[in-house]
């Protein structure tokens, strides 16, 4: 198990769990799939779930847990 933060630009991942509500509003939910458009080292990392883009802070994406 591995955590947002450190997952490869254009892969696709599973969220496990998501312990911040605000980004779970926006649909990045356990068990949702995602794919991670750009993980910068020292910016936020964009994902992308179904036809929306989301820039997730950094500080929440290393307590998102994926697979």
């Amino acid at each position: 198990m591995r955590t947002l933060d450190l997952c490869e630009e254009k892969k696709r991942v599973r969220i496990l769990s998501n312990p911040d509500l605000k980004t779970v509003e926006l649909g990045l939910h356990s068990n949702a799939l995602i794919r991670v458009v750009s993980n910068q080292k020292g910016q936020g990392i964009v994902v992308q779930i179904y036809e929306q883009r989301y820039a997730i802070p950094r500080e929440i994406a290393e307590n998102i847990k994926v697979k």
